[in-house]
């Protein structure tokens, strides 16, 4: 390209932001300061519920998976009523990711920059 065709593809102003590091092969993304994000993995977890058209449950239900919990730790986690329920999730999240594990569950939303949910359950109000 030459100067002149860049100087009028310039913006004005110019764009400010930060670029942001997000992993795998989704590596960085320059992000402005007009979307104003209160965390940049915002941006990762929404393109990846766009991507493999997730919903709010399924990505905490892959934050769980990722922070390497059992069904039945999910299970009392999500407040679900039985076990079952949380495997026929995880299935169904491992088809609209095509993966078969896991592992490439976590993969998957480490690509993104997902961060696995604390593996410690959330004490209440008042609690030790």
């Amino acid at each position: 390209m030459s100067d002149q065709a860049f100087r009028r593809c310039r913006l004005n102003p110019p764009l400010t932001g930060e670029i942001v590091s997000l992993g795998g092969t989704l590596r960085a993304i320059f992000i402005p300061d007009s979307i104003a994000l209160k965390n940049p993995t915002e941006l990762g977890e929404a393109l990846l519920a766009y991507r493999f058209q997730l919903s709010r449950e399924d990505i905490r239900l892959l934050r769980l998976i990722m922070a390497d919990l059992t069904n039945d730790q999910i299970t009392e986690r999500m407040h679900l009523a039985e076990v079952g329920s949380v495997k026929n999730r995880i299935e169904s999240l491992f088809k609209r990711l095509g993966v078969d594990r896991r592992t490439g569950a976590a993969l998957i939303g480490a690509e993104y920059g997902l961060r696995a949910e604390s593996a410690s359950p959330a004490q209440p109000n008042g609690g030790s």
